[in-house]
């Protein structure tokens, strides 16, 4: 039987990898939005 601490230890790690991608994802997804704001603006 599982400890609580590991329990606790891998459901963390499983949201902190969850919500990794997620911030990596709204990242890429304002770089595209703020090139393209930046290249409508400049050209």
């Amino acid at each position: 039987m599982p400890s609580p601490k590991n329990f606790l230890i891998a459901a963390f790690s499983f949201i902190f990898i969850f919500h990794f991608q997620l911030y990596i994802y709204s990242i890429f997804s304002g770089c595209q939005y703020f090139f393209g704001f930046f290249i409508l603006f400049f050209v």
